[in-house]
């Protein structure tokens, strides 16, 4: 192997090498009954993950220096119940329901070497509510739901990226996500066929600690002095890459069965999304602004003397070209805050130097699929 910059590197160097082990083992119960015409259900989990991994990490930028050296242990027991109702109708064309749920997911990998939080890191809670309602006719089919999810712990991306470009996350208190949900088809004529779906919430963090750090306070030795790490509190802030709405509409046309185009359908698909912030900070210098989308697809199909079944599929995506982001990365550093505070009439973000990086989306671009079942 040649390297141009070899630094302190050695033909017998070792970058990296790590082993990790997680063992996760589980038990689940279910249980179900009618009262009437209403269904009740319940389900109970047990969980135990035991994680572990030691040896050294890959994520380093001065090999002389830096200690990578990584040795993770952790250990998680958690119980997930779930109960709800289900009614339906006597022709099965009305549903509506509620359910309670409560949730645990452990950190990742990736949590544990690269979140930027002096505490230990910890697995979120979820308590999920839902209720919701659905009807079908010969026609057409609706159905709305609403949801109310309180999460504790929650690990949330803080708009930093690790050194591969996989999200940084760090817990937060408490947040929420509520919101509701709507769905609809309509049989428009044997051909033609419309559906659309929109969903529109609220993703909340009740509290969160932003942690940036002021570039002028060192000494001449360039050590942080006194007023280097700055905590600046943000209270009910959006959810970052959240967006309150997102709304699609795709109309289909499909060949009648007994005609010569039989098999021959096309579908124009509109999809829109509203403006999301790529940090937890509701700043609207880190935000994405809302876009939309138009995306066709046209499928032939036919099933062959031999009983194989061919698909022969045409995608056309962003058909109008729309230039935007759905996803970005963003990184603010201090210079020169007083160790009072801001000055008044002043904020910290007239203190603030932030990096706003976002990942543009393909213009107008498509691919053909060809599938064989046999």
């Amino acid at each position: 192997v040649w390297m141009d910059v070899a630094s302190n590197a050695t033909p017998d160097a070792e970058y990296y090498n790590s082993v990790g082990e997680k063992l996760d083992l589980s038990a689940f119960g279910k249980w179900s009954g009618y009262v009437s015409d209403v269904r009740w259900h319940a389900e109970a989990q047990v969980r135990r993950v035991n994680y572990s991994t030691t040896g050294t990490d890959n994520d380093y930028n001065d090999y002389s220096t830096i200690d990578n050296t990584i040795d993770i242990q952790d250990t998680l027991n958690f119980f997930n119940p779930k109960a709800g109702l289900t009614w339906s109708s006597d022709d099965n064309k009305q549903r509506a329901f509620i359910s309670a749920a409560v949730a645990h997911r452990e950190p990742a990998r990736s949590d544990y070497l690269d979140s930027p939080q002096s505490t230990d890191l910890r697995p979120e809670r979820l308590r999920d509510l839902e209720a919701g309602y659905r009807i079908s006719r010969q026609n057409w089919a609706a159905g709305i739901t609403l949801y109310q999810m309180q999460y504790t712990d929650q690990l949330l991306a803080t708009g930093e990226l690790n050194d591969v470009g996989n999200p940084i996350r760090v817990n937060v208190d408490e947040s929420y996500r509520q919101g509701i949900e709507l769905e609809a088809g309509f049989q428009l004529s044997p051909q033609w066929r419309f559906d659309a779906n929109a969903s529109f919430s609220r993703n909340k963090i009740a509290r969160f600690e932003e942690t940036l750090y002021d570039y002028e306070k060192f000494d001449e030795d360039y050590n942080p002095i006194e007023g280097y790490e700055v905590v600046i509190v943000h209270t009910n802030t959006d959810i970052a890459l959240s967006p309150n709405a997102v709304t699609m509409g795709m109309l289909t046309w499909k060949a009648s069965q007994d005609g010569p185009l039989s098999g021959l359908s096309a579908s124009l698909i509109h999809k829109q999304v509203g403006k999301q912030f790529i940090d937890n900070t509701s700043n609207d210098n880190r935000a994405l602004a809302g876009y939309s989308t138009l995306d066709a697809v046209i499928r032939a199909e036919r099933t062959l003397q031999g009983g194989q079944h061919v698909t022969l599929s045409l995608f056309g995506n962003n058909l109008m070209d729309a230039m935007y982001s759905a996803f970005g990365w963003t990184y603010s550093s201090l210079y020169g805050v007083p160790l009072t505070g801001p000055e008044e009439g002043l904020t910290y973000d007239d203190y603030t130097s932030t990096v706003t990086n976002v990942f543009p989306q393909a213009g107008r671009h498509g691919f053909v699929t060809l599938a064989v079942d046999f």
